[in-house]
């Protein structure tokens, strides 16, 4: 059985693995964060006028944002790969749950395809790996020579 990989060679001795391109590209949604402005912009007006304990969940939503951004950062990095997509992805069934328990009007819809789409996401890069280009490649090759 032939197995077909990923990579594309840029110069003589520089190959480009499709891990790394797509760590990259999932770190990037991360980075880039898109959820938290959807937070800020459309389900923080909806807690401050139906939940009771706005400011723990204000709390919960800022600490949620920043572990995001970190972690898309280290992600990029290639650093904890595994770890840090299967805890962001922790976050995001989390975040899927709140929605789902306080029942948002509006984003019920939308955003459960959103988060169901980024976990499998997470789950697939935790499996596939970091890559060739990855802190966890590098320090892997050391430790073993």
């Amino acid at each position: 059985m032939h197995s077909h990989s990923w990579h594309w060679q840029l110069k003589e001795g520089i190959t480009i693995d499709g891990k790394d391109i797509y760590r990259f590209i999932i770190a990037l949604l991360f980075i880039f964060p898109v959820r938290s402005y959807i937070n800020h912009l459309v389900i923080e007006p909806q807690i401050n006028s139906t939940f009771p304990f706005d400011a723990e969940l204000e709390s919960w939503l800022y600490f949620q944002n920043h572990l995001i951004i970190i972690g898309g950062v280290l992600l990029l990095l290639g650093w904890f790969t595994r770890i840090i997509a299967l805890l962001i992805g922790l976050f995001t069934v989390l975040h899927l749950l709140l929605i789902e328990i306080f029942q948002f009007q509006g984003l019920i819809d939308n955003h459960i395809g959103i988060n169901i789409l980024l976990f499998s996401a997470l789950v697939l890069l935790a499996i596939l790996g970091p890559g060739k280009y990855s802190i966890d490649h590098f320090w892997h090759k050391l430790s073993n020579s």
